[in-house]
């Protein structure tokens, strides 16, 4: 048990590490306006988050098991209802003019999407979700099944990845590509880890990438959107797209590379990065880590990237010290699923990826995106409050040893 509670001190020192980096950037992108509420909210999602972790890793193995399905059901139904509003919205403002998202009850439209559910005082992002919930599913179904099962085809693929196809299907239908794509690349890595034959998962690649670019071709924004980044060099070209022309706009993109430029090595100081406020929109979401590249430079980038691996190296470790194969998973799943994020988060700042809709894990301001990934890691403490195999020798060892009273 010694092993475990230092490498769940150490995980904890190393969230936490990434909740204050958050904080710190949050507060840079918006204390000039002289409003401290979104700095505010951050610090109470942080706080919420981490009580959420905490009972999270209190709650009984079995029970986690139980209840999979029924958390799954519920993020599935809410899914459900903002594709049908998303769905039917676009319908009525196309042929009769008028929005379906502001008569239907809990829905909340931002940037022309409904993606977020109205719950009184707090809006939740369910898609955020799906990622906790099919990470509990997942691993407790492969942990369950012996491994003729897991490289079976029914039992190992088609069984799982319908569910899994399912909530990327219903996220799409949210217009939420972004989380879409994370939803596949986390049900391929439980997949992976369960065991499941190679052959099976680059099959189902092969059909996603082609399902993938169907959309993409068949979305005029999201078109533009590669269009953007295959041209991200040449500001005032003009490309053509089918039979119109468009000007490339990449104002986002080149502001994020300017900033993380100007940082150099050692950054600007916090709170005095000079393109933050008008020059890079979504500075304190999407885009914190061109703040973070401005304000603290190649090091404060170089220790969120150590901070991610570390937090994968530990995650690791403690699935290597579970004596139960679904907290084994659950362990990787979240080990790898969260610097994978981070990668394409930072992969968009720098223009390596097109430009989505992808947080920083743990570090952009969100509380469905806090609130969801803190599950995420309660799940990781949950298992290393397991006994590791040598605690389990020794109990075998201390029970084999009784003593017998000496009798006359």
């Amino acid at each position: 048990m010694e092993k475990n509670r230092f490498l769940s001190a150490a995980l904890a020192l190393t969230v936490v590490s990434l909740l204050a980096i958050g904080i710190i950037a949050v507060y840079s992108t918006t204390y000039a306006k002289l409003d401290n509420g979104m700095l505010y909210k951050q610090i109470v999602w942080v706080a919420s988050g981490i009580v959420m972790a905490l009972v999270v890793a209190c709650i009984p193995k079995n029970l986690l098991a139980r209840s999979s399905k029924w958390i799954l059901v519920v993020i599935g139904l809410a899914l459900g209802y903002l594709m049908v509003v998303n769905v039917g919205n676009a319908l009525t403002t196309k042929f009769l003019k008028f929005s379906l998202a502001s008569y239907m009850p809990l829905a909340q439209v931002r940037n022309g999407a409904c993606r977020w559910l109205s719950l009184g005082p707090i809006t939740v992002q369910p898609a955020e979700f799906a990622k906790f919930a099919l990470i509990l599913f997942l691993s407790c179904y492969y942990g369950m099944r012996d491994t003729a099962k897991v490289e079976s085809w029914k039992d190992g693929l088609i069984i799982p990845g319908s569910v899994a196809f399912l909530f990327m299907a219903l996220i799409l239908g949210g217009r939420s590509l972004s989380n879409c794509v994370i939803t596949c690349l986390l049900m391929f890595l439980v997949m992976y880890f369960a065991g499941v034959k190679l052959r099976m998962l680059m099959a189902t690649v092969s059909i996603l990438i082609l399902a993938g670019v169907c959309v993409i071709l068949l979305t005029p924004f999201r078109r533009q959107r590669i269009v953007n980044y295959i041209h991200h060099n040449e500001n005032s070209e003009v490309v053509v797209i089918g039979e119109r022309k468009k000007a490339v706009d990449n104002y986002q993109l080149d502001r994020s590379i300017c900033a993380i430029g100007s940082g150099g090595v050692t950054g600007l100081g916090i709170g005095q990065g000079r393109l933050k406020h008008r020059s890079i929109p979504e500075s304190h979401t999407d885009f914190v880590f061109a703040v973070i590249g401005e304000e603290l430079g190649f090091i404060g980038i170089s220790l969120c990237i150590f901070l991610y691996i570390l937090f994968m190296i530990l995650s690791f470790a403690i699935a290597r010290q579970c004596t139960d194969r679904s907290s084994a998973l659950m362990c990787m799943a979240v080990g790898a699923f969260l610097p994978l994020q981070a990668m394409m988060n930072m992969g968009v700042v720098c223009g390596l990826f097109p430009t989505t809709g992808v947080t920083a894990p743990l570090v952009s301001y969100g509380g469905s995106s806090i609130a969801s990934i803190m599950l995420c890691v309660g799940l990781v403490f949950n298992a290393s409050r397991q006994q590791t195999p040598e605690d389990q020798e020794d109990d075998e060892r201390q029970t084999e040893c009784v003593i017998v009273p000496s009798g006359k």
